[in-house]
């Protein structure tokens, strides 16, 4: 029994002395290896590019997804600002953190100078993908702002004249109702804007887009 312990701390010694030969040999293939600092360097740099990748792709199916669904019933919920101006923030932080990190690590790899002017120009290239995702973000906020700023007055009468917590809180039929009782209030000129815009139909009763014109100006000015 006594045999068969001291055969196992032997061992368990022989596992230990070749983790750490493998350990040191790892630190001096980074110390004194160029082709591995190159490799690591390159593999930093594939790393980057397949984020930015990722990040572009994503915003991009974004886009796509809400120019393509339908329009809801339901209140839309707008993306917040103060929200993209941190994502964008961060971009840039993440661009100019890569490209000190690259820089770095090519004078650190002792690369030619050739070769240095070759990955150069991939950074460069890379950080014009990230201007244009910059860009399209920037047009996100200017859709977004411009969807704040379009309001229609009569919407907005009618919202203050219903309430807008019993726009929120109340069912369409239950507006309709009630928009039925005030109506007379409202001028021809006012009714034929309300139908052209396709808030109302003939009968005096909200659309699926006046619906949604109605809940959006309810939820801006509760």
């Amino acid at each position: 029994m006594a045999k068969q312990s001291q055969t196992f701390s032997i061992m368990n010694l022989l596992k230990v002395l070749l983790a750490v030969i493998v350990i040191l040999f790892l630190f001096y293939l980074l110390a004194f290896n160029d082709v591995v600092v190159r490799f690591i360097s390159l593999l930093l740099n594939g790393c980057l590019v397949v984020l930015a990748f990722l990040v572009y792709r994503k915003i991009d199916y974004m886009i796509k997804m809400k120019e393509d669904r339908k329009e809801p019933i339901q209140t839309e919920k707008l993306p917040d600002e103060t929200e993209m101006a941190r994502k964008e923030q961060q971009l840039n932080k993440l661009e100019l953190d890569k490209t000190q990190l690259l820089e770095e690590l090519l004078t650190k790899a002792g690369i030619e100078e050739e070769e240095k002017q070759k990955y150069r120009a991939k950074i460069r290239e890379k950080e014009d993908e990230a201007s244009k995702l910059q860009q399209e973000l920037a047009f996100m906020k200017g859709r977004i702002a411009n969807l704040i700023l379009k309001r229609d007055p009569e919407i907005e009468r009618i919202v203050l004249l219903l309430d807008a917590d019993f726009i929120l809180n109340h069912s369409l039929v239950e507006i309709n109702r009630r928009f039925q009782e005030i109506s007379g209030s409202f001028s021809e000129q006012s009714i034929e804007h309300l139908k052209k815009a396709n808030y109302i139909d003939q009968h005096l009763q909200f659309t699926r887009i006046g619906y949604r014109e109605l809940l959006k100006t309810a939820k801006r000015i509760n």
